[in-house]
């Protein structure tokens, strides 16, 4: 009776096992891999930092001037992405610099949005000021 028992719980566990077993169906089309997809990282990075800046800048947490030296930074990154990828192939070293630049401007735009220092938004630096005196 034990063994009867026992034979049943396991059939129904190989039954239950065997509806919960997904299938993996490969992707319709393979993800890019290697350096094909590097470069649209880089770029997608590189835009991702210019909304954060634009942002800090519409909010008031960046001013002028700090927005106007992050920018330059960001020209920065562009022209090493532009000499890296001009003889068609990006080393792995020129991506690693890459990196390094785009994650201390990425440091930096932190450092600046959350420091005390805070700017007029532009539309309140385009009112006119109601102080008389």
């Amino acid at each position: 009776m034990k063994i009867r028992t026992t034979l049943t719980a396991l059939g129904l566990a190989l039954a239950a096992a065997g509806t919960f077993a997904q299938t993996t169906n490969p992707p319709a089309v393979p993800p890019m891999t290697g350096a094909a997809s590097k470069p649209l990282d880089m770029n997608a990075r590189e835009k991702m930092q210019e909304k954060r800046i634009e942002k800090g800048m519409a909010n008031g947490e960046i001013s002028k001037h700090e927005a106007k030296r992050l920018k330059m930074e960001q020209r920065g990154i562009d022209r090493a992405q532009k000499r890296a990828e001009a003889d068609g192939q990006v080393t792995d070293k020129e991506r690693a610099r890459i990196d390094r630049m785009q994650d201390r401007a990425s440091k930096d735009i932190k450092r600046q949005r959350h420091d005390e220092q805070k700017a007029k938004p532009p539309w309140m630096a385009a009112r006119p000021s109601n102080k008389q005196g």
